[in-house]
């Protein structure tokens, strides 16, 4: 394995890893608003 495979795998692996963050806080702000919109409504 040469240094250009390492970097393609470490690479593909953030990505992935930072989508899925991004998808987790994403829903986690939604989730944020729908309760404060809520406790507005109250």
């Amino acid at each position: 394995m040469g240094w250009n495979s390492i970097l393609s795998f470490l690479f593909s692996y953030f990505v992935v890893l930072y989508c899925y963050f991004l998808a987790a806080f994403s829903s986690l702000y939604v989730n944020d608003v729908k309760t404060m919109d809520r406790a507005q409504a109250i």
